[in-house]
């Protein structure tokens, strides 16, 4: 639940991928490309919100959801949110649509959620029902949805969506007094209880290329664009122990040049998690964050919070380069273009701040923030799990 603030950055990234240590990688015939529905279901990069929309059919309306694999509810704004600002509102009008779900002892309670992103003042809450859901060509079923009954001003003020669709795993799910099956999850139960789609498991795919022609960068689920990425896809097996797309033991190195001479190995491994309704910037543990700027003459974390400072101009005048980051995780390796992307000013006169923060979302886990959907193909494989990447074609 990493939903936060869009942050309007120019966007050049790029990255480069290499195997390493002679470990197999997966080509176009390999199983992940097999798992598709006969339909797949696009959805579409909203610029203005730094974010990913689908359009979803939920009961008889048409609502517009936030793809978000940090959280792990499908919620929308219902007819009971005061001052729901630009948003549609679902109206579940006199339908008996509360759901009760036993609790401890059997008896059963009326089911609520709550939610918290990862910005000030973002939460939302109400009630939980069961309703028809149906997106794009994927089979429509019934699955228990939340309906806003509050919603803080801090995501009233986010554009572009009337809910958002949480394609995280279950242990992320906020629905009390205990979770219950995300879409996903109910995606694999209809796929394991019916034989004519079995082989359509739930595999979906982010394309933030923000540079590619003919088409805008895309969310498709149940279908890989083999023309979307270049050469073969890597692999990283997914911690998904607390309901994140996480992966664990990543190694980073920094300061190396684009011709490969090496750079600096940080004394720093950790895990990363996947969230595309991150923000724009990559999130590290401190220590990693350290490593990194120790590079960086005269960077300081002043606060002491992770938030890393420096003089925009180096000692000769020219303005100061950020180096690239190197990411090793599964049998691939993945570089950040910090150099591409450059500083940003920050309040303090004369300081500047990088893409690069030393701020954990969860307990020994950073985030690869959305400049690394921007810069990489990614597949997401749930039944895996696993992550897949590769270049951009």
């Amino acid at each position: 639940m990493m939903l936060s603030c869009p942050q309007n950055r120019l966007v050049l990234a790029y990255s480069l991928f290499q195997s390493i240590n002679g470990l197999p990688s997966f080509g176009k015939d390999d199983v992940p490309l097999q798992r598709r529905w006969n339909e797949s279901l696009s959805a579409i990069y909203q610029s203005t919100c730094d974010h990913w929309s689908v359009e979803a059919k939920i009961g008889n309306q048409t609502l517009n959801l936030l793809v978000d694999t940090g959280s792990s509810d499908l919620w929308v704004y219902s007819s009971m949110v005061q001052n729901p600002g630009d948003h549609t509102l679902y109206d579940y009008g006199d339908k008996p649509f509360l759901q009760q779900i036993p609790a401890e002892g059997g008896a059963a309670v009326n089911a609520t959620f709550d939610i918290s992103y990862g910005f000030a003042g973002s939460n939302v809450k109400g009630f939980v029902g069961s309703e028809v859901v149906s997106l794009g060509g994927v089979p429509s079923f019934v699955m228990n949805i939340d309906l806003a009954t509050e919603v803080s001003d801090a995501v009233k003020n986010v554009p572009c969506w009337d809910g958002i669709i949480g394609m995280g795993f279950k242990g992320l799910n906020t629905v009390r007094p205990h979770n219950v099956s995300t879409y996903l999850e109910r995606l694999l139960e209809i796929s394991n209880a019916n034989p004519k789609i079995k082989p359509n498991l739930p595999v979906f795919t982010i394309d933030g290329n923000p540079q590619r022609s003919g088409s805008k960068p895309s969310f498709e689920l149940g279908h890989i664009s083999r023309e979307k990425y270049n050469g073969e896809l890597y692999h990283a097996p997914v911690n998904n122990k607390d309901g994140w797309w996480a992966v664990d033991n990543i190694t980073f190195e920094a300061g190396f040049d684009i011709d490969h001479h090496p750079g600096q190995s940080i004394n720093s491994n950790h895990g990363m998690v996947f969230d595309t309704g991150g923000s724009g910037l990559i999130s590290v543990k401190n220590a990693t964050a350290a490593g990194y700027y120790a590079l960086i003459p005269d960077a300081r974390d002043i606060s002491n919070n992770g938030s890393y400072y420096f003089p925009c101009k180096t000692a000769s005048g020219t303005d100061q380069k950020m180096p690239d980051l190197k990411l090793y995780l599964g049998n691939g390796t993945a570089i950040y273009r910090a150099s591409l992307l450059g500083p940003d000013q920050s309040q303090i006169p004369g300081t500047c701040t990088g893409p690069i923060q030393g701020h954990e979302i969860a307990e020994g886990l950073g985030n690869v923030g959305g400049d690394f959907f921007r810069s990489h193909f990614v597949v997401f494989d749930y039944e895996a799990p696993a992550i897949y990447f590769a270049p951009f074609n």
